[in-house]
């Protein structure tokens, strides 16, 4: 008997190729979310960071909760810990950004591979 290769793709094979499907967009969307969430964590800090810049620190025991909760209990630059945690964010952020473009062409190459 002849190999299934001539034959087309097996009940197995096209089984496998729809789970994959599945898995990959269970995938895509969940790093969508995760992208999404980043990104607002990211414009949250920048507005903070923003206020921050515009607030002396001798106006910080003045200011409303909210704001002095930016400041760290500590006395450490605030300043500098929102730069590095924003970075830390646009970091993360561009990683997911690329994951996604790669789950992208993983799509468009086997939507191109089964037509």
């Amino acid at each position: 008997m002849k190999s299934g290769l001539c034959n087309g793709p097996t009940k197995v094979d096209v089984g496998m190729h729809d789970e994959v499907i599945a898995v990959r967009d269970r995938l895509r969307k969940g790093l969508q979310k995760w992208f999404t969430s980043l990104r607002t964590r990211q414009a949250l800090l920048d507005e903070r960071l923003a206020r921050l810049q515009v607030t002396r620190p001798e106006t910080v025991r003045n200011a409303s909760s909210e704001l002095q909760a930016i400041f760290s209990p500590g006395g450490e630059d605030t300043e500098t810990e929102l730069r590095q945690v924003s970075c830390l964010i646009k970091q993360e952020t561009a990683e997911i950004k690329e994951l996604v473009d790669s789950i992208k062409l993983l799509n468009a190459r086997s939507t191109s591979l089964s037509v």
